[in-house]
């Protein structure tokens, strides 16, 4: 990438961070990722402890199985873990530290890059997806598909606690196509094509956006393919409401009486200050984004009434620079070993169970 002014990055930033949320993803496309002969996903917990307890007496907990639904964060991705992107237990995510103090399974089929349109169509056999199923879910093959495919249904049905968190991706997948489009639409060159190569390989939707924000300012066309992105990521959110209702009246329909628990997503800009070594916190800006989306899972569904909505927006994350987003350490916008912590207590307290007398 080049090296621009740090106030050029930090527009291109500050749009990221309005549409990242909280969740990296690679940017895979989606011929390239059902002909790929990658390795399935390793269960890598590099540096996990598998003696971490979370406060609380939950031996009055009854329910058997545990099934954690989402995207990076629910599977516990982050610099402690990097290889295991999901479908695996990691051993400081939330759903194996909350499974551990219950007593119960853990059916552990959270994914990164997952949005709800491929929890969907994992749960709903009928429903077709869109066009840019998987499109960024690194490491996924054919066979891993069509494994979890058919396991997602039959473990919903088994299931007697769900939890998940999703909602980020949808958003910022959708900004990065459009961003693209519109890129490509307002300068046809040879610069435009390699960064998109470039794109393809990167290992996560922050390089891609970044990137494609930065070449935008470069070519003197940043206001269009900005407000390109802001409308991808409009879109993301509308297809985000649409399917988060469909998979709610899906588990309910299968599984009546399952409790399903909803984990809030968080600002994943707040740690960060632009300059560097100023004090102005640029995530605050989107405080007010990330709770219209909270909001809706809390009070906007139509299933909101059943399930129970958790606030985690105090996950502790990793502190970082924009040097550190520039050079590719986006796994620091996830939550630290505390933080997956203090989202399996949050889960726990919200637990309708309640201790016999």
């Amino acid at each position: 990438m080049r090296k621009h002014s740090i106030f050029t990055m930090a527009t291109a930033l500050v749009l990221a961070l309005v549409l990242l949320l909280s969740v990296p993803a690679s940017a895979l496309s989606v011929e390239g990722l059902l002909a790929s002969t990658a390795d399935t996903v390793l269960a890598d917990n590099s540096g996990a402890s598998k003696k971490v307890k979370i406060s609380g007496n939950y031996s009055y907990y009854k329910g058997k199985r545990y099934v954690c639904l989402g995207d990076s964060i629910a599977a516990g991705f982050g610099p402690y873990n990097t290889k295991n992107r999901g479908f695996a237990r990691a051993d400081q995510a939330y759903s194996s530290q909350l499974s551990d103090v219950l007593g119960t399974t853990l059916v552990p089929l959270a994914r990164t890059a997952f949005r709800t349109v491929e929890v969907r169509a994992m749960l709903d056999h009928s429903y077709a997806g869109d066009g840019y199923m998987y499109h960024y879910a690194k490491g996924l093959n054919k066979k891993l598909i069509k494994k979890f495919y058919n396991l997602y249904p039959k473990e919903a049905k088994k299931a007697d606690l769900i939890t998940i968190q999703l909602g980020a991706n949808d958003v910022t997948h959708m900004a990065l196509i459009y961003a693209e489009a519109v890129l490509e639409a307002q300068v046809g060159s040879a610069e435009v094509a390699k960064l998109f190569a470039e794109v393809a390989n990167m290992e996560d939707a922050m390089d891609g956006l970044i990137s494609v924000l930065d070449l935008a300012d470069t070519l003197g066309v940043l206001p269009v393919v900005a407000a390109a992105a802001l409308a991808g990521g409009i879109k993301g959110f509308e297809t985000f409401k649409t399917n988060w209702d469909a998979i709610m009246k899906y588990l309910y329909k299968v599984n009546p009486d399952v409790e399903i628990i909803v984990v809030g997503i968080y600002n994943a800009g707040k740690t960060i200050q632009i300059p560097e070594g100023n004090a102005l916190p640029l995530g605050k800006a989107i405080d007010g984004l990330i709770a219209y989306i909270n909001e809706y899972m809390r009070t906007g569904s139509s299933y909101s009434s059943k399930y129970t909505y958790v606030d985690c927006s105090k996950v502790e994350i990793y502190p970082y620079t924009l040097t550190d987003l520039l050079e590719k350490r986006t796994t620091l916008v996830h939550p630290t070993p505390a933080g997956h912590k203090y989202i399996a207590n949050q889960i726990g307290k919200a637990l309708s169970h309640k201790k016999k007398k």
